[in-house]
Formats: C-alpha cells, sequence, structure tokens
C-alpha cells in the first residue's frame, strides 16, 4: 500500500480539526447547560423557567456538536480508506489492514475510541432531554396553581439531580473524546 499524497493529507486533517472544533464546542454547551440547569430551581421554591429553556437549548446545541463532529470523524476515515487504497476507487477495506506503525491508521483507531465516546456522551444527553421536559412539564403545573406547585418541588428536584449526574458523565465522555481527537491530529513519534 502507498502513502497517501500530501494534498489528501491536508484533507484529512481538515476533518479531524473539525472535528475537534466540534468537540471543543459541545464541551461548551455543557458546561453552559450544567451552570443553567443548577440556577433552575432558587433557594425560596422560585422556579426559573428561562434557565430550563437554556439548560434544554445548549443540551440540543451540545448535542448536534457531538453528531457534527462524529460525522467529520467518520468524513475522515472514509478519507484514510480512500487515500490509502492503490486506487481511490478501490479503498483498503478496514482501518485495522492499514500498514502497522503507520501515522494514518493509528489516529484513525483514536477516532474511533472517540466516537465510542461520543455515542456514550449522545445518549447521556438524551437522558437529560427527558429529565428537562419532565422538569418543564412540572413547572408547568395546573392553571392558578403556584409556580411550581409546591408537591412538585421534590420530584424537581430529583429531576434537577438526574439532568446533573448526567451532564456529568455526558461532560466526561466529551472531554476524552477531545483528547482522543486532539492526539489523532499529532504526528506519532515513532522509535527508531
Amino acid at each position: 500500500m502507498h502513502q497517501p499524497t500530501e494534498q489528501w493529507r491536508s484533507v484529512f486533517q481538515g476533518e479531524v480539526l473539525r472535528a475537534l472544533d466540534d468537540c471543543l464546542d459541545a464541551r461548551r454547551h455543557i458546561t453552559d447547560a450544567n451552570r443553567d440547569q443548577a440556577e433552575v430551581l432558587g433557594p425560596y421554591a422560585d422556579a426559573d423557567a428561562d434557565k430550563l429553556r437554556s439548560a434544554a437549548e445548549n443540551i440540543a446545541k451540545a448535542s448536534r456538536c457531538l453528531s457534527a463532529s462524529m460525522a467529520h470523524m467518520g468524513a475522515a476515515e472514509f478519507l484514510a480508506l480512500r487515500g490509502c487504497g492503490r486506487i481511490p476507487t478501490e479503498p483498503v477495506a478496514s482501518a485495522k489492514l492499514l500498514h502497522d506503525g503507520d501515522d494514518v491508521r493509528l489516529a484513525l483507531a483514536k477516532l474511533q475510541s472517540a466516537r465510542e465516546h461520543g455515542r456514550d456522551a449522545l445518549t447521556r444527553l438524551r437522558e437529560c432531554g427527558g429529565h428537562v421536559q419532565g422538569v418543564a412539564f412540572m413547572l408547568g403545573g395546573l392553571p392558578g396553581a403556584p409556580f411550581p406547585a409546591p408537591h412538585a418541588r421534590a420530584s424537581i428536584e430529583s429531576e434537577i439531580s438526574a439532568v446533573a449526574r448526567e451532564l456529568c458523565y455526558a461532560h466526561d465522555r466529551t472531554v476524552s473524546m477531545t483528547a482522543l481527537v486532539i492526539f489523532a491530529t499529532k504526528p506519532v513519534a515513532r522509535i527508531q
């Protein structure tokens, strides 16, 4: 198998860098969502529906960024398998078939692991979305009832705690994903 051309490598690196940008944006949105959800319930039983709405928007933005990042990683893998093939219309069947020690093969292994972390983070963000919707429903209450209904506070607190746990896990997975993508952008040091 021949080495990919420098032009091909620059396109590959561009996809990886776009994946990294989206990872960093996802981390920022998760951090913002976590801050917002922590401020939904005030100390005097006041509920801030705007903070809840902001948390939901940041969770959705983080999900979009993670999905975009994973798409860029998939595009990078597609490019690598085509670029490392003898003929572009005959791609290498799998990253595992690339020559041992090849920078591209090692970068692809890191990107594949990063996508696994991304899938985990997306699962947790979907869970967050369900909890946020539950809180929104409870905050809406019944017409004419106090906002929120006094009996709903414990349930709202429970759902907010669940959002915090899921966001923490999603953030950890996103940090791991980001680190792997960063490593995929670095040339591999070879031992002579």
